[in-house]
């Protein structure tokens, strides 16, 4: 038996699967980034002494960012002043990063503050936006302007949902949606853009720049993590999990990228701690019955990530779907419709029951980054 390990959370489980029945460990191996590299950058280099610092990663990732960018303004003769907002989980690891340096600093949390008080925070002359690059069903991939929008300009979001019908998941694929958003965002011509990939090997790349063009680099970069396969999967076992705010919401990208591997009538187990809930606000209505999709369609609303309700709905057509989670098994059986299991290896057995003794499952440990398409062979 192989000793096959995959995230949960913001650790590993281990996967008892037999060999007979494994059909491949599907991830990129590109985890080549070295921090250090910051020190060279001209963009770092040449900052003042007065830096804001807007962290909508919120992962292990941007404080491993974070404390370079401390590292390298805690000079003897300095006289940095640094603003940094993020989320409240992440206070004390934060204002760790800070000790023992010379450094003036202060830390505000989105939480507490206005849509207003972010723009003004953000047009100031030197800010540092850091987001996180992957694949988005919805934009294509997700980090910069597509990210920053959903926290100050919903509207906008709303606007380009309703460019064009959703159905199915498009990641990967940058629409005229997508344009929507990094056109209106030009005008934040100040912020430097710092575009984390990572995954739970750690940081895999890092780019910099201004908004649009780090949004296409990292773009670009991600492409290189698609997988061509000359066979569909009858079963596949998906993590997007690693040391981030963990979201079903967010664990819900990794079968966005995967299905179309997968062939009709397949099963799908998601590993998805989901130790920091749904995740957005269409999950969180729909689990307490209180969101008709139709209506929000019909009265031309919208509602955070109400395209993953679409999604999930045209994806259950063909697809069946387990799930290792700690959100309550209500929720899970009774309004998303996916099967629960307190263990991953529980889900596994389950998988085997239906599919049979013979099935060929795929493990995808990093769904986030990594799209898995079928190659159709032609045939004259």
């Amino acid at each position: 038996m192989p000793e096959i390990w995959i995230p949960y959370g913001d650790v590993e489980i281990s996967v008892d699967i037999n060999a007979d029945n494994l059909s491949g460990i599907y991830k990129i191996d590109n985890n080549n980034f070295d921090i250090d590299e910051l020190n060279n950058n001209q963009i770092l280099t040449n900052i003042e002494e007065k830096i804001n610092i807007f962290d909508i990663c919120n992962s292990a990732g941007s404080l491993s960012i974070i404390e370079k960018l401390i590292e390298m303004m805690n000079k003897e003769d300095n006289n940095y002043e640094l603003e940094i907002i993020s989320r409240r989980f992440q206070k004390r690891e934060i204002e760790e990063l800070f000790k023992n340096k010379k450094i003036n600093f202060n830390i505000k949390f989105i939480e507490d503050l206005s849509k207003e008080y972010i723009i003004e925070f953000l047009n100031n002359k030197q800010t540092i936006l850091l987001s996180n690059s992957s694949f988005d069903g919805l934009f294509g991939f997700s980090g910069g302007s597509i990210t920053l929008s959903k926290i100050i300009n919903k509207n906008l979001i709303k606007n380009a949902f309703y460019d064009k019908e959703v159905n199915l998941p498009e990641s990967g694929i940058i629409s005229n949606r997508t344009n929507i958003i990094l056109k209106e965002f030009r005008k934040y011509n100040n912020i430097i853009s710092i575009q984390i990939i990572e995954d739970s090997t750690g940081i895999n790349d890092c780019i910099i720049g201004n908004l649009e063009d780090v949004y296409k680099i990292a773009s670009n970069k991600l492409m290189d993590n698609v997988i061509n396969t000359e066979n569909m999967f009858e079963s596949c076992i998906i993590s997007c999990d690693y040391k981030k705010i963990n979201t079903l919401n967010n664990s819900l990208n990794g079968i966005w990228n995967i299905y179309k591997s997968i062939e009709k009538k397949g099963h799908i187990t998601l590993i998805s701690e989901s130790s920091n809930g749904f995740g957005s606000d269409a999950l969180n209505k729909f689990a307490i019955n209180k969101i008709n999709v139709k209506e929000y369609i019909n009265n031309n609303d919208y509602i955070e990530n109400l395209e993953n309700l679409i999604f999930l709905e045209n994806i259950h057509e063909n697809y069946s779907i387990d799930i290792v989670s700690t959100i309550p098994h209500y929720y899970i059986e009774k309004r998303l419709k996916f099967r629960p299991h307190n263990t991953v290896n529980s889900a596994l057995n389950s998988a085997i029951r239906r599919k049979g003794k013979m099935v060929k499952i795929a493990i995808v440990p990093n769904g986030n980054n990594t799209i898995i398409k079928h190659n159709q062979i032609k045939t004259i």
